[in-house]
């Protein structure tokens, strides 16, 4: 499935997905993180899956971009994989990719999105084997029954419970779930933009 641009013996540490959602929340959070410098993250490799949209595209650097990206910090052992569509089947690619994960050397698997919900919800919430402080906690049962069109997120954790899934429904402000990810798992990032100043040249990856 993963397809290396650049030798390594094995990654380690956590892997941050970004889940096609609400509002491109997830994809949006991840160029954020990519365009600070400080977190010095390098492309190591592309995706390919019966499963991905077959995209191709050119970025202003030059350089052909694919549907499915893998980045990595080797200091910080954070990577990033940037999905840029909605796989064709949300089973078939959540089973590949997870099967993926377990061979990579990868020990956490942190998924970012949009959300909608029935009712109002915090900024950020989560769902996550573990507790962590100053972010609301929901159940998968909650996951499943309140929160709406999400079946990426859903299929994923259905078959990976040991995830976590940070979700935000805000799809004009990023800064709330940049800003866990920065406390949550220690990405560095800068103030994220609003949606009304938004441009196709603040994705850089």
């Amino acid at each position: 499935m993963f397809i290396p641009n650049k030798e390594i013996g094995s990654f380690g540490g956590k892997l941050i997905l970004a889940v096609p959602s609400e509002g491109c929340i997830g994809q949006r959070a991840v160029d954020e993180m990519l365009s600070d410098e400080r977190n010095n993250f390098e492309f190591y490799g592309s995706f390919d899956a019966s499963s991905l949209q077959p995209m191709v595209g050119r970025v202003e650097s030059g350089r052909v971009v694919t549907c499915m990206e893998l980045f990595y910090s080797p200091s910080a052992e954070i990577g990033l994989v940037q999905l840029r569509a909605p796989p064709l089947s949300n089973s078939s690619f959540c089973a590949d990719f997870i099967a993926w994960f377990n061979t990579s050397g990868f020990d956490k698997l942190i998924l970012l999105a949009g959300v909608q919900c029935s009712f109002p919800v915090p900024q950020v919430i989560i769902v996550s084997p573990e507790d962590h402080e100053n972010v609301q906690y929901i159940t998968e049962e909650f996951l499943n029954s309140s929160i709406r069109r999400a079946g990426f997120a859903k299929k994923m954790m259905e078959l990976f419970n040991s995830a976590d899934l940070i979700m935000s429904p805000n799809v004009g402000d990023l800064s709330h779930m940049l800003r866990t990810c920065s406390s949550l798992y220690k990405v560095k990032n800068r103030e994220a933009p609003s949606l009304e100043n938004l441009s196709l040249q603040d994705s850089i990856y």
